[in-house]
């Protein structure tokens, strides 16, 4: 059998059988996993509170066939105000959601677990959980080697002044008068870019 020790955060979770639970992790020593909690969906069980969306615990597995199994952790952090309202939990759920798509299972990577678990920090206290959000997307796109252009105009290659929109679909900044290329752009403060460039 093979063991693992490690620092993990609760990306999604499924009910699996009469009373299992499927996670998708991602842990500091390993990057993605998938793990399955047998009898998590008991009541009273230890591991129940481990397999909760974001859940935040140190956590040591055992290589199964098919997946890790948890065989015990502790709890470091449950991030139950995340779940609790409403715009937290939908905008921590877009961070989850974007890093369980954009990477690979098996790729450990340390600086991004360090990142997701103090973006989902952050969101906790934040009064502007969207921003915070979209900070961390151009964060993870930028380190898996999707950066923005956020220093000059996509379309006509000036320095920005003046108003600023950011295009999604174009990747990056576009002017004031070249704001007429797009149909996705949204007009931001140079605070903002500010912020993303960070």
């Amino acid at each position: 059998m093979r063991f693992l020790s490690t620092n993990a955060v609760v990306l999604r979770n499924f009910n699996q059988g009469e009373a299992d639970r499927l996670v998708i992790l991602y842990t500091e020593a390993k990057g993605k996993l998938s793990a399955i909690a047998k009898g998590a969906r008991k009541p009273k069980n230890s591991l129940a509170p481990l397999t909760q969306l974001f859940a935040y615990s140190h956590l040591l597995l055992v290589k199964g066939k098919t997946f890790h199994i948890i065989t015990q952790g502790r709890l470091k952090h449950g991030f139950l105000s995340l779940i609790e309202d409403m715009e937290k939990f939908a905008f921590a759920s877009s961070i989850v959601e974007l890093l369980d798509r954009m990477t690979e299972e098996e790729e450990a990577d340390k600086d991004l677990f360090d990142s997701l678990l103090a973006h989902l920090y952050v969101i906790e206290k934040a009064k502007d959980p969207e921003l915070i959000a979209r900070s961390w997307e151009l964060k993870l796109l930028s380190h898996l080697g999707f950066k923005p252009e956020l220093d000059n105009c996509l379309f006509c290659r000036r320095k920005m002044e003046g108003r600023i929109f950011f295009s999604p679909a174009s990747g990056g900044l576009i002017c004031g008068e070249c704001i007429s290329h797009s149909t996705d752009a949204v007009q931001i403060e140079k605070e903002t870019r500010d912020y993303m460039k960070k």
